[in-house]
């Protein structure tokens, strides 16, 4: 088959022949029929997000299936299908409690460079994208990574559906629950933001206001649900939306990924409590001084600046909250390892300093818990530019405070890395630590997840016996 090749970033794909094998007992051959160029494809083409080159790229796409594995029940030759790019294993813990977004098997959902699915003449690994790679005339996936549809439903737009509606739809109805009569509204009115004001209308939403600056974009908002738009050439946007709604919305839907939009999302809601919370104009310049000047580098999103995120856990000590995480802040390196390390460590550790130091000189530091830890752990080798990626098998946090024994380093890894050497620590330990310093057993205390069922929260887990005796 053909298939469309990253070789490099900022440079055109490649059309090369690509070979994939016969389905495995739970996987599916599609015969690609449609496949969107998404931005989030165009970050990667562009090398704003890293992944393992050379690739097929392409996720948001339509099909029909060719072939399917032995053990497969879903679908069948003829079928049409969306793919989606949350593939799940449907058995391990967090599917089987409704969270199949967070799936934990990663033989299912396998991180870049895993997946040995295409092949080709040339000496060096092919990589899959996303665990599909729609970029090409053949997909090889897992059952889970499609959605069977009617064979009427138009495939040029059912593969809209695999990505850029249900982002926007699933921001409305799935992660802000948007109910009848509220009111919504929308920054950004591209393939996403449509999907959002759609959603809102489908969700009953009493008001829907689109905000744009393209006036074409904003009169077709109005046919997919918009009851009120806003261009930002006619005025301040917040001013606008909080006087067509008499004080602000309920909802509010950033879609651009700008600093300046998601500030503005923010100040357009009805209760102002956030936009104080996140107010660093009237602190005090010499506690902003301890806990440091920031990131003078532009980062391209509204995420908050490694020193803001620890006064921002200052403040929610303040309060009464007794257990705290930040992030190492942007710590998510593929390239310039060493020179991105060196930048932001120093950042890092001023501000954290500053917050164990305050609670410390408050008394605090029994009461309140401090946990920092990054998204992923880091690939045990360098590669080609510099950097080290996505890595499941080891991490690293430190937690301070709660009344531990802190001032140890407990476990170990091999030299490069990679694998778990001494003691290893697992997440249920930190987590059943953490509820141990605010006064609650983990294995007695039950939640229920979303089908009624009860689960402890830790299962199985103790509190760290280094920290806590």
């Amino acid at each position: 088959m053909k298939a469309a090749v990253l070789f490099e970033v900022n440079k055109p794909l490649v059309i090369e022949d690509v070979s994939v094998p016969n389905p495995g007992p739970r996987e599916v051959l599609i015969r690609t029929r449609v496949a969107g160029l998404c931005h989030s494809d165009l970050h990667f083409m562009e090398g704003l997000y890293p992944h393992p080159l050379p690739a097929v790229l392409g996720h948001e796409s339509a099909g029909v299936v060719e072939k399917v594995g032995s053990d497969v029940t879903y679908v069948k030759p003829g079928d049409h299908v969306v793919t989606c790019l949350s593939v799940f294993c449907g058995t391990c813990d967090n599917c089987t409690t409704g969270r199949t977004v967070l799936c934990t098997d990663t033989t299912v959902k396998m991180l870049p460079g895993v997946s040995n699915r295409l092949s080709w003449a040339r000496s060096e690994k092919l990589n899959q994208f996303l665990n599909l790679s729609s970029f090409a005339e053949q997909m090889l996936v897992h059952e889970n990574a499609i959605v069977k549809i009617r064979n009427d439903m138009p495939l040029e737009l059912a593969a809209l559906i695999g990505c850029g509606i249900i982002t926007g739809y699933g921001a409305v109805v799935n992660t802000a629950k948007v109910t009848a009569g509220e009111t919504v509204a929308v920054i950004g009115c591209g393939g996403v933001g449509m999907a959002a004001i759609n959603g809102a209308a489908i969700a009953g939403a009493g008001r829907i206001i689109a905000i744009d600056t393209n006036p074409v974009k904003l009169q077709l908002a109005t046919k997919l649900g918009a009851t009120d738009i806003v261009d930002p050439a006619r005025g301040d946007v917040v001013q606008q939306v909080r006087e067509l709604t008499g004080g602000g919305v309920h909802h509010s839907f950033e879609v651009l990924g700008r600093k300046e939009t998601a500030e503005q999302a923010f100040g357009m809601l009805t209760s102002n409590r956030l936009v104080q919370a996140l107010d660093f104009s009237k602190e005090d310049p010499k506690l902003l001084a301890r806990y440091g000047k920031g990131d003078p580098r532009p980062r391209g999103d509204a995420a908050p600046r490694m020193p803001e995120q620890f006064i921002l856990a200052r403040r929610l000590v303040e309060a009464g909250v007794r257990v705290v995480t930040v992030a190492f802040g942007f710590w998510d390196y593929h390239s310039n390892n060493f020179k991105t390390a060196k930048e932001d460590m120093p950042m890092f550790d001023q501000a954290l300093s500053a917050l164990i130091e305050d609670l410390h000189a408050r008394g605090m530091d029994k009461d309140v818990s401090v946990v920092a830890w990054g998204e992923f752990g880091r690939s045990p080798t360098i590669n080609t530019n510099g950097g080290r990626d996505h890595w499941p098998r080891v991490s690293c946090g430190l937690v301070a405070g709660g009344g531990m024994k802190t001032g140890q380093v407990i476990g170990k890894t091999d030299r490069l890395g990679g694998e778990p050497a001494e003691r290893p620590v697992a997440f249920g330990e930190v987590f059943a630590t953490l509820y141990h310093n605010l006064g609650i057993d983990p294995n007695r205390t039950t939640v229920t997840d979303q089908t009624g069922r009860p689960h402890y929260l830790v299962d199985g887990h103790l509190p760290m016996r280094e920290l806590v005796g």
